[in-house]
């Protein structure tokens, strides 16, 4: 996609030399090596990473997949995303352990060694819009994303056609059970610049597989949820005040249904009520200037519930 501008060549070397100056192989590689070295160095000099990915992202969300008139859905697409829905949520999720002071928070379906099939889920806060968010999850080849492979996996040249080939030739691997992943997205916007990500991703091994590897493993490839977070993430006073603005306003009275109106006579009763109190002699230490804070045991009337 034409994103920016950006130069590539190719470099030809062909240096004559006499019979009575002809260098060894090891001498023309050190020679080669010596000449080819500017490449990486000019690489380096002009290289506009996160630009580059950024301009991508930007033509993703400005092309026609995600235009302001996009097709309808499907009645066949409406139905897998409804089953989809209706299957994560029917599931008894737990927190993983080790993972509640995260930011991002992951959690796994309770499985049973028997079976060879495990859910997993993970939540995270994005600081960037729904396309925006999309766009840094669709685009796997990119610097950034390309980076993080690097960092787990070290360098490789294998592509993702050539994976079955090398799996294959090993003799490690030739004789294993292929396993399988399916899952999906939800991108929910809850500001112009701010979203929230469900992960939600089942895994089937091919056969018996412990608990403790299940959830290494789905914690593991759910990991694309702090990603797309930590390459967002931005000033957090300033993003809450863009989801305290785009909060809606509250309903008038004149809108509540009766369920609401009741409520809200229960809060106007309970206002009286405390407002009879003396509260002088129960003010607390309060930790917050400005703020006082009171604590009193009120003794219920028969048949208070508050």
């Amino acid at each position: 996609m034409p994103v920016s501008s950006s130069s590539s060549f190719s470099t030809l070397l062909d240096v004559p030399f006499s019979e009575d100056n002809r260098p060894s192989f090891a001498e023309a590689q050190v020679l080669l090596n010596d000449f080819l070295a500017f490449v990486p160095l000019l690489h380096a000099q002009f290289a506009r990473y996160d630009e580059i990915d950024a301009l991508r992202r930007q033509d993703f969300v400005q092309s026609s997949l995600l235009a302001p008139s996009p097709p309808p859905i499907t009645p066949g697409e409406n139905m897998m995303v409804d089953v989809a829905l209706a299957s994560a949520g029917a599931l008894n999720w737990k927190r993983l352990h080790g993972t509640v002071r995260e930011p991002v928070g992951y959690f796994v379906a309770e499985h049973e060694e028997k079976d060879a099939a495990g859910w997993g889920r993970a939540e995270s806060e994005v600081d960037a819009s729904q396309e925006e968010t999309l766009a840094w999850i669709l685009d796997y080849a990119s610097y950034r994303r390309t980076e993080i492979h690097e960092d787990h996996y070290g360098e490789s040249d294998v592509t993702i056609e050539d994976i079955p080939k090398v799996i294959a030739a090993n003799k490690y691997t030739k004789k294993a059970v292929m396993g399988t992943l399916r899952g999906f997205f939800r991108i929910q916007s809850r500001a112009p610049r701010v979203s929230r990500i469900t992960f939600v991703l089942q895994g089937y091994a091919g056969g018996k597989i412990p608990e403790f590897v299940l959830k290494w493993s789905q914690k593991h490839t759910l990991s694309v949820a702090s990603e797309v977070a930590e390459a967002f993430e931005r000033n957090g006073v300033r993003v809450d005040k863009e989801l305290r603005d785009a909060l809606p306003l509250p309903p008038r009275k004149d809108d509540l249904n009766d369920e609401q109106l009741r409520v809200v006579d229960s809060c106007t009763s309970m206002e009286r009520d405390l407002a009879s109190i003396d509260w002088s002699s129960a003010k607390l230490k309060s930790f917050t200037a400005g703020v006082d804070t009171y604590a009193k045991r009120v003794k219920r009337g028969r048949g208070e519930k508050r």
